[in-house]
């Protein structure tokens, strides 16, 4: 078993720096984070996502009165313009953004119809998701019942029928990252690219890719290393996000402590280190501070 090189440093830094997210206080809010959670997956990352979400939202596109039968065409127009109108900083960033988004603009249609559908018959709303909070067996029940095992979105009706709570296409992974920032299930990680690269590093003969199996074996580690799982999947999450920055060789070496040895070389806090991630104007910068201290990497 390996554990990287001080990240129970890097959990201790954000555990400082970092509350728990609050539990979701209004409907409103709660399809808000539905609708940013629905556009993960399609190799998109964090900063990408974000983009994408404010230029929906300015469309009016995420309102669940919006989801009419001209969405897809109205939406396609919308990032049209949006293509064109972009500029600098990081323009090239934000036009793949767009475009990745713009291929799946019918299935992210279809799960935001499924979604209004199945919340509305199964009754989840922010008092559901209050009641649920911190019990991890209703958490786990509202994942396994809702979450689908991939990202495809039209089924047969017969598999519908035999699943009537499932919203297609929106993964464990789409899941957690909505509950989370409800204040939900904050106990679990995704089982994303991100973790199981991760896992594999803790144990290298570590395969499985399915959700239950990973979040057992990741609460394996957390306990041998006494971190609470919430903040050890952001520094899960931190650490992997920065090492796919580097090159296939610099990524072999990296660790914890080469990534906070960075931060304090460019006067990075972990604040200014999420930002950077999470907003793609900012993300090429971070790239290039990670890639321009390679004596920091050895």
């Amino acid at each position: 078993m390996h554990i990287p090189n001080r990240f129970t440093d890097l959990v201790e830094i954000i555990e400082k720096n970092y509350p728990k997210p609050p539990v979701v206080g209004s409907d409103e809010d709660m399809w808000s984070h539905f609708c940013k959670a629905l556009l993960l997956g399609g190799n998109r990352n964090e900063a990408e996502v974000n983009y994408v979400y404010d230029l929906l939202d300015d469309f009016g596109l995420l309102f669940r009165e919006a989801l009419e039968d001209d969405w897809v065409k109205y939406a396609t127009q919308c990032f049209r313009d949006a293509e064109y109108e972009a500029d600098e900083p990081n323009i090239k960033g934000k036009d793949r953004a767009i475009k990745k988004v713009e291929a799946e603009l019918e299935n992210i249609y279809l799960m935001l119809r499924n979604a209004d559908t199945v919340f509305q018959s199964r009754g989840i709303n922010a008092e559901y998701l209050q009641e649920i909070a911190g019990d991890q067996d209703k958490e786990k029940s509202l994942l396994a019942e809702i979450a689908s095992h991939n990202e495809v979105t039209a089924v047969k009706k017969t598999i519908r029928f035999k699943h009537p709570y499932k919203i297609w296409g929106f993964t464990h992974t789409k899941a957690l990252f909505w509950l989370n920032s409800c204040g939900v299930a904050l106990g679990f990680i995704p089982n994303n690219d991100h973790s199981l690269k991760f896992l594999r590093e803790y144990d290298q003969k570590w395969s499985s890719k399915d959700f239950f199996a990973v979040n057992n074996k990741f609460n394996e580690f957390c306990e041998r290393l006494n971190v609470d799982p919430y903040y050890a999947g952001l520094a899960l999450w931190y650490y992997e996000s920065t090492k796919g920055m580097l090159t296939k060789k610099g990524g072999r070496y990296f660790s914890p402590l080469k990534l906070m040895r960075v931060m304090e070389h460019n006067d990075l806090e972990i604040e200014d280190m999420r930002t950077c991630l999470e907003d793609i104007e900012n993300l090429q910068y971070l790239k290039e501070v990670i890639n321009s201290n390679p004596e920091l990497l050895k």
